[in-house]
């Protein structure tokens, strides 16, 4: 394909980024390591071949995904940004750029690596799809091409979901076989039914196997020959014996790649966990059990009995002394909770850690790492209490989040009130997408955080580093998300409406633009195109195929104004 000819190095692609070099390419485009001359940092660019993005929708599709993917955000998970079309017509995604070659290529390079290599491995890749899982997201199409790993171990997955967005429109796979590459797809996926949380442990597992191994499990000359062993073959574990893989993995791994789904260990969270056990023992009498012992659901229970030996003790006293601790560590967590939340305020306005005390506490992490986790959790208590002690608002964690975009982006009203009550900054910059929380609460639909950002004294003036305005997200990106709770100032009581989750309706749309009219300037505000609100209307009238008379009159009756003042009453 000559598609890419131009991308040499040193050239500038799309009047922003230097091509350093190209890194490969695959099924949907090529992969560039690019600078960004705005920002001066190194990014990754997917772009995808033109013959594969024809259609309106399928450009959409794209984009959409695209908007799925980050809200990943994780270590082991490569970060996706946007979704972005070049001034020469090429589309193309933005990433972070990951110093490191694929698992496939190391493969190539030494063959089948030893299992103190290979554990580390799964384990980070098990700990990103629990991550992407959380979200609700599924792979699809986990395998050696799509897990980076540097040289110093460090491994990122990449490609969520992408497979999937070009096959709804291009039917790049074979009639009745789902979305993925059939040496590690799972019996369900080979048979055209829908890939699910399931369908990722399977391949993990066989993924896990070729790391040991050399090769995959099952080979075949053919996809239906391929087809047929992945459903009716038994997992191979002598071939893992030959090459010294413990039998704890080897149950592991064979447990992931069970034919039935419901069979496999149930999520990447107990995945992760075995795999922090094993990292965790160290005697020799401690490996000899867990190498010994059925890796199954009950695997605790297993390990346990090793060194307590319930059954010698009566059943009625075991059920007795286990309700009573459940009962004791409700007590203790509940106290110590609100104890911990007075010791970190009192630690705050002295500022310092009191020595010794912490040691006593159950929830004794104050981090901004906690609070984001809090966010996306919706655990109101807990936000409550880490950002009135946390040491700034205003600083991103260790993967880059601010607490306030974040709860514009997954939180509830509430959680956003909390965090700017106590100092968050509204106008802070997401440094990966230079969006402010304004542009979360409009995509969201979210009129009442939009009026809050609003008091709070917001700016609309920011541009993102796509070139969009907040009118640009509130008119292009509006038709596409669900309003979260109930978000309609004219809903009336909130018991009217019972369901937690309320479909998009276009209702909302003049409330939004009236909050936003309200800021100073906003109907002079410009994308980087020099669209303003009135481009914006003009053009959603027409793809309407209506006249939204209200919107021609909010626009007229608009002045704009000063953001109201004690936000906080």
């Amino acid at each position: 394909m000559q598609e890419f000819d131009f991308l040499d190095s040193g050239e500038v692609f799309d009047s922003r980024y230097r091509i350093v070099r190209q890194l490969g390419r695959g099924a949907t485009g090529c992969v560039v390591h690019v600078e960004d001359l705005e920002t001066k940092e190194g990014r990754a660019l997917k772009i995808l071949f033109p013959h594969l993005v024809t259609e309106d929708s399928t450009i959409e599709r794209f984009r959409n995904e695209v908007r799925i993917l980050r809200r990943i955000s994780h270590e082991n998970v490569l970060r996706v940004f946007n979704f972005h079309t070049s001034d020469t017509g090429f589309h193309y995604i933005s990433m972070e750029y990951f110093d490191g070659g694929t698992l496939r290529e190391r493969l190539e390079q030494d063959g089948g690596l030893p299992q103190d290599e290979v554990v580390p491995v799964l384990l980070s890749i098990a700990r990103g799809m629990s991550a992407a899982h959380a979200e609700g997201i599924v792979h699809r199409d986990l395998k050696p091409d799509n897990i980076l790993i540097s040289e110093q171990g460090d491994v990122k997955i990449v490609d969520f979901g992408l497979a999937k967005a070009l096959d709804e429109n291009n039917k790049l796979t074979a009639t009745g076989v789902g979305v993925g590459t059939p040496y590690y797809m799972s019996p369900e996926q080979l048979l055209g039914e829908p890939a699910t949380e399931a369908s990722d442990i399977y391949s993990f597992g066989i993924v896990g196997f070729h790391l040991l191994n050399g090769e995959p499990p099952y080979t075949g000359d053919s996809l239906v020959d391929l087809a047929r062993q992945h459903i009716e073959s038994v997992f191979p574990y002598e071939r893992l014996q030959k090459v010294g893989c413990s039998p704890w993995l080897a149950n592991l791994l064979g447990r992931c790649a069970e034919k039935k789904a419901s069979k496999r260990c149930v999520s990447f969270d107990y995945v992760c966990s075995l795999l922090e056990l094993k990292s965790q023992i160290v005697s020799r009498a401690q490996l000899s059990i867990v190498d010994n012992i059925e890796v199954t659901q009950d695997f605790y229970r297993h390990l346990y009995r090793n060194f307590f030996r319930p059954r010698k003790l009566p059943y009625f006293f075991i059920c007795f002394l286990f309700i009573w601790l459940f009962e004791a560590l409700l007590l203790i967590n509940e106290f110590n909770f609100l104890i911990t939340w007075q010791v970190f305020r009192l630690e705050k306005q002295i500022g310092m850690e009191i020595p010794g005390l912490r040691t006593f506490f159950i929830y004794r992490e104050r981090s901004l790492e906690q609070l984001n986790k809090c966010i996306r959790s919706g655990e109101e208590l807990c936000v409550d209490m880490l950002s009135e002690t946390v040491d700034s608002l205003n600083a991103p964690d260790k993967n880059g989040d601010y607490p306030l975009l974040m709860a514009a982006r997954y939180g509830t009203r509430d959680n956003l009130v909390k965090v700017l009550y106590n100092g968050g900054d509204p106008d802070v910059i997401d440094r990966q997408t230079g969006e402010t929380a304004i542009f979360s609460a409009v995509r969201g639909g979210s009129f009442y955080m939009v009026r809050d950002l609003n008091r709070a004294g917001a700016s609309i003036a920011t541009i993102n580093y796509s070139g969009d305005s907040v009118f640009t997200a509130l008119f292009e990106d509006f038709e596409n998300f669900q309003i979260s709770q109930v978000y309609y100032p004219d809903a009336g009581a909130a018991d009217e409406i019972d369901q937690s989750f309320v479909q998009h309706n276009v209702d909302v749309l003049p409330f939004l633009l009236k909050e936003l009219l309200r800021y100073e300037g906003a109907r002079e505000l410009a994308d980087r195109r020099g669209r303003r609100v009135e481009d914006f209307i003009e053009a959603y009238i027409r793809e309407q195929g209506r006249d939204e008379f209200e919107l021609r009159a909010i626009l007229s009756n608009s002045l704009d104004k000063v953001p109201l003042t004690n936000w906080k009453d």
